[in-house]
């Protein structure tokens, strides 16, 4: 796979497991996944695609509306910082700074769940579920998608509360 292929896809895969960063050892009333969150490269897993070798997101949330900024360092050192503010409601979102993503939607079937749509060019590129372990001190978004070279890849990256 070419190099830019590989950067593409993840980008795709976790830069927006950026906007889905979501977790719970959280205060009380406070929403299970704002917070920062810092990627468990040992129980990520990617095929199709080189996985990320550290990332971070840090997600507020105020009511349905979520706010990510996401770093991902990829093998070769490159990081690529991604951001969006939105709410769960279906609607696209515009994504600024990733190479593989324009816009994204969220939906939010229940408080540990978050369904994320991303888009490139108006073409569905990866489908993410991320959910909140009952614990509330991680959240794994899996998924599947294509990078923008067209190779078909899957992603489990697992994200640990940091703070």
């Amino acid at each position: 796979m070419k190099r830019a292929s590989w950067r593409y896809g993840i980008a795709t895969a976790t830069a927006l497991c950026l906007a889905t960063s979501f977790a719970a050892a959280a205060p009380k009333g406070k929403d299970p996944f704002a917070g920062t969150w810092q990627l468990d490269v040992a129980k990520s897993s990617w095929t199709g695609v080189k996985g990320y070798t550290a990332g971070k997101n840090v997600i507020a949330v105020n009511k349905s509306e979520f706010k990510v900024s996401t770093e991902l360092t990829s093998p070769d050192n490159k990081v690529v910082h991604s951001e969006y503010t939105g709410a769960a409601d279906g609607n696209d979102i515009k994504v600024t700074g990733s190479p593989s993503v324009d816009t994204l939607t969220l939906l939010r079937p229940d408080k540990n769940t978050v369904i994320r749509t991303d888009r490139r060019g108006g073409k569905v590129v990866l489908i993410l579920t991320i959910t909140m372990e009952k614990d509330g001190k991680s959240y794994t978004s899996s998924g599947r998608g294509t990078s923008v070279d067209g190779h078909q890849f899957t992603v489990t990256a697992v994200w640990n509360r940091v703070k």
